[in-house]
């Protein structure tokens, strides 16, 4: 892995990795930005261009992208209110999900919450990729299997 910036400072990846098949993916730190960066359609943009208040594009905490061929998002939940990680989560991973599945060929999203509120990995496979309920604990182990897509 490479750092190419500060957290926090400019736009754009603030990693990149190969991984053992030597393939590059940036990694994202607040992922909003990576719509324009990529210069890819955004369908939430689309839907709320012609409204009359500016709209942002909708981002994932961590995204680690291979760009056009498979994409990783990541929603972090850090709170002790399980309701809250599940079904905020999902709502948000569903959609990071869908946007992200439309532009590239692979998709899949997890959501992660801490080891004490969430006790084990679950999954669900949907029409556009994988959803996940991750453990803190176990995310590094999830970016290595979701990143192979074995699943897909």
């Amino acid at each position: 892995m490479t750092s190419l910036r500060p957290l926090g400072l400019g736009s754009g990846p603030t990693h990149k990795a190969v991984d053992r098949w030597g393939r590059t993916w940036d990694i994202w730190f607040e992922a909003a930005g990576l719509w324009s960066y990529y210069g890819w359609s955004s369908p939430y943009r689309r839907l709320t261009r012609p409204l009359p208040s500016a709209s942002q594009p909708v981002g994932a905490d961590l995204a680690v992208v291979l760009p056009g061929q498979a994409a990783l998002a990541i929603e972090c939940k850090y709170t002790d209110d399980l309701s809250y990680v599940v079904r905020d989560g999902y709502h948000q991973g569903m959609t990071y999900l869908a946007e992200l599945a439309e532009v590239n060929r692979l998709a899949a999203v997890a959501v992660v919450g801490p080891d004490g509120v969430v006790p084990l990995g679950t999954r669900t496979m949907t029409a556009l990729g994988s959803i996940d309920l991750v453990p803190s604990a176990t995310l590094a182990a999830w970016v290595t299997t979701a990143g192979s897509f074995d699943h897909a």
